[in-house]
């Protein structure tokens, strides 16, 4: 069954969970001798006509794609430039079936006029927040569907001088509103004007993408239902929503348990260095225990410019943590450090998918203290692999943090405990059968 996956910029970057997944599924898919194609998509502003570029991951076709911006303006359609490349491509490819896993609505329009099945997957909140994390204004997991309404003085927080223009940019009419980012669409950025006057059109944008989700795909994989249920509060039936929890590639060596030797304990962050993750929260649950009393190792690097900038504020204001900052390291790297720690901390304030990071601690026997941020309660059972915390809320990370640090022996308990976490495997098998069902419904 040739099987082709869309991907959301650099194919061959590890920079975010949802790249390392489609990773995974490619090298599982052919080794199981699978016939797939992936198409990455990379948004270059000046790419009318540019050709797609062929490249190879160990035997898999990787078509790089550049395509200019979409021009919704006004309007909420697709922009040629960026759907007609797509569609080409895929006419040359002829899958029996699309997985998108980036550009969702622009791969599901185009699959639907070629009529080629298509599912998507939600990776993160983005798919149906305008702000991508489904996180508001207020540092809480968001639960409003999408609207101008709701999302017009949420989203303005979150862009460069947007609290500052927010009651005109939320007084002025929405048409004028359009035409305003419709100017400043063709112009150099203005900085603390355009990011502002231009997020009525992000949130438009936004809510086209929803539509064409509730009408084109075939199905959307809710990794786990924290996610599925924000899907279908979005209006996307129910019967295009389908449960596959992810799988990770489980290591093919045995870690031994916690060593919990005499000296500090060693915590473990692993992820993007990113404000949506909590990580100032981590920190701040650290500060004021005892530097002797543990180790925090922080596994991750920052790319973009407010990540860097992320990066520099934890640094100044938590200089009192006894803390090691690692930096980007390779996925056999990681999985060394988890097996080399005690315990895992996961302290996100936004809406998680899944957590491939807290897959990878359970499968290397470490347990996970997890903020409720969806994702972590589809895998972890207070008290049984992990300890779960309301999310964005230091002292409550705190206590458990120094119960376990009281209390070492809870970590040997639980890892004791911990199941089998679930196979890359086990996860394409789910998928095989879901490819096959959109397949013969077609």
């Amino acid at each position: 069954m040739p099987i082709c996956l869309i991907a959301s910029g650099d194919y061959f970057s590890s920079y975010g969970g949802g790249q390392v997944y489609v990773k995974n599924l490619v090298h599982a898919l052919a080794q199981r001798s699978h016939a797939c194609c992936v198409i990455s998509i990379r948004h270059v502003p000046d790419a009318t006509g540019s050709e797609p570029i062929r490249r190879d991951d160990a035997g898999v076709a990787v078509w790089q794609l550049d395509v200019s911006s979409m021009n919704a303006v006004g309007r909420q359609t697709l922009d040629l430039q960026a759907a007609t490349p797509l569609c080409k491509l895929l006419k040359t490819i002829a899958p029996n079936v699309v997985h998108a896993h980036g550009w969702k609505a622009a791969t599901a329009t185009v699959c639907k006029e070629l009529h080629i099945p298509c599912v998507v997957t939600a990776h993160h909140g983005g798919i149906v927040c305008p702000n991508g994390a489904l996180m508001n204004q207020h540092d809480a997991i968001c639960a409003l569907p999408a609207s101008m309404k709701n999302c017009l003085k949420c989203a303005l927080h979150f862009v460069p001088g947007g609290d500052f223009w927010s009651p005109l940019v939320r007084f002025l009419p929405l048409n004028l509103s359009l035409r305003i980012a419709d100017a400043l669409h063709g112009v150099p950025n203005i900085p603390y004007i355009s990011p502002a006057f231009k997020t009525p059109l992000s949130i438009m944008r936004k809510m086209h993408d929803i539509s064409v989700l509730r009408n084109c795909p075939d199905r959307i994989i809710a990794p786990s239902a924290a996610i599925g249920t924000a899907l279908a509060r979005n209006g996307i039936p129910q019967n295009k929503i389908v449960r596959i929890p992810h799988g990770i590639p489980l290591p093919s060596w045995q870690p031994p348990k916690p060593a919990l030797v005499n000296g500090p304990l060693r915590f473990i962050y692993v992820g993007r260095i990113s404000y949506i993750k909590g990580i100032h929260v981590m920190l701040a649950a650290f500060l004021s225990l005892p530097p002797e009393q543990y180790e925090l190792h922080i596994v991750g690097g920052a790319v973009t410019k407010p990540e860097k900038r992320y990066l520099g504020r934890l640094k100044r204001e938590f200089s009192g943590v006894n803390a090691i900052w690692h930096g980007a390291c390779d996925q056999e790297t990681v999985m060394k450090k988890l097996a080399d720690s005690d315990v895992m901390v996961h302290p996100a304030i936004c809406l998680e998918i899944f957590g491939l990071t807290i897959a990878e601690a359970l499968a290397v026997g470490r347990p996970v203290i997890a903020s409720r941020c969806g994702g972590a309660e589809a895998q972890i059972r207070d008290e049984e692999n992990g300890w779960l915390v309301p999310p964005n809320d230091v002292c409550a990370l705190r206590n458990v943090i120094t119960r376990v640090i009281v209390q070492p022996d809870l970590i040997r308990r639980l890892a004791d405990s911990l199941n089998c976490v679930r196979s890359i495997e086990d996860h394409v098998d789910d998928l095989l059968q879901l490819y096959a069902l959109v397949g013969a419904t077609n």
